[in-house]
């Protein structure tokens, strides 16, 4: 996949601090999100390539999805703001 954001790309630290969390960390209150196979495949992959610490395809995702929402916050509450009345607060 190529990196097509304006965002310098992150050294392997970064990586691994901001999306290798161990499974100890519970998430609370879940629900099921559908993703395209291979991408579920590859999780499972990087998951099992250390497993100490142990992660989950569900650990993983939620890593990517707090990253993401904290880069582009600004934006993601200025494009809902412009598109309906009611505030965004992330």
């Amino acid at each position: 996949m190529e990196n097509t954001s304006d965002e310098p790309k992150n050294n392997k630290a970064d990586f691994r601090n901001h999306f290798i969390i161990p499974a100890s960390i519970q998430m609370l209150r879940r629900k099921c999100v559908y993703t395209q196979e291979d991408y579920v495949e590859l999780i499972g992959r990087l998951a099992t390539v250390n497993p100490s610490p142990k992660i989950t395809i569900g650990g993983y995702v939620n890593a990517i999805l707090q990253h993401h929402f904290e880069v582009y916050k600004d934006e993601i509450e200025e494009f809902y703001n412009n598109s309906v009345h009611k505030p965004l607060s992330l």
